[in-house]
């Protein structure tokens, strides 16, 4: 082909029909310039088809990792309310208020209190394309922008986590030091493999309840529960987003 238009070139010229010579050239000119804006828009079609492929599976792997997140969360949260729950059951016994009419009461209380959740996300998917700069590719600008927060979101879910934890591991020294475990332990509900013997200490751990620094200690963990709660229900709101987006997307 390329042959050809040379000798038609060749040809004009040795006629001596320059004007025409220089028509044909720039009409060869303008065809291949055509030639190579179809080349490019195949080209583009071809990466957008297969974007388009990649966006589907992308999405599809997402919406499964957050279809476990969302067991996660929603038994974190349960979990979480019931703590905070035993905590102020606890704060209603301390000092000069009501009394435990038996010891196992608030051994069994005691056990509950010690439950905080962690929420700890399959983020796999989201991780990946993330780091390898695929968040382009998913074309919903609002389930972007959600993607690209949900890190530093759960950032701030384990700092709250963190806080509760280190109120707990407080409680856990303090009844070290001041009460009975293997009293508390008998009555758990833990499943273990082996069975505790019984204390050799004739103690009672409502004793605990007449201390004002146990007091405080169950107080800071119903706190740092509640605010813990705070953060879980936060990204409830922006998982609930993201999951409603990406089934929209998907379905289209």
């Amino acid at each position: 082909m390329i042959k050809f238009f040379r000798r038609i070139r060749q040809n004009l010229l040795s006629e001596g029909k320059t004007s025409k010579y220089f028509k044909y050239a720039i009409g060869e000119i303008i065809l291949v310039v055509i030639g190579i804006l179809i080349a490019l828009q195949i080209n583009n079609w071809n990466e957008g088809r297969l974007e388009v492929v990649q966006e589907s599976k992308i999405l599809r792997n997402l919406k499964n990792d957050f279809k476990n997140n969302r067991k996660m969360l929603d038994s974190a949260i349960v979990k979480t309310k019931e703590g905070i729950q035993f905590s102020l059951e606890m704060l209603n016994y301390t000092g000069e208020k009501n009394t435990l009419s038996h010891a196992y009461q608030f051994d069994s209380i005691i056990n509950k209190i010690f439950i905080t959740p962690s929420f700890n996300p399959v983020n796999g998917t989201l991780n990946e394309i993330m780091n390898s700069g695929q968040l382009v590719i998913i074309s919903n600008e609002e389930l972007r922008k959600l993607l690209a927060v949900w890190p530093a979101v759960m950032q701030k879910v384990y700092s709250r986590f963190e806080e509760t934890e280190n109120f707990e591991n407080l409680l856990n020294n303090y009844m070290i030091k001041n009460g009975n475990w293997l009293n508390a332990d008998e009555v758990s509900t833990a499943k273990r493999s082996m069975t505790l013997p019984k204390s050799g200490f004739k103690t009672d751990n409502r004793d605990l309840l007449n201390d004002l620094e146990f007091e405080n200690l169950i107080e800071n963990i119903a706190i740092g529960l509640d605010n813990y709660l705070a953060m879980l229900t936060e990204v409830n709101v922006l998982l609930k987003a993201i999951e409603s987006l990406m089934n929209s997307e998907i379905k289209e």
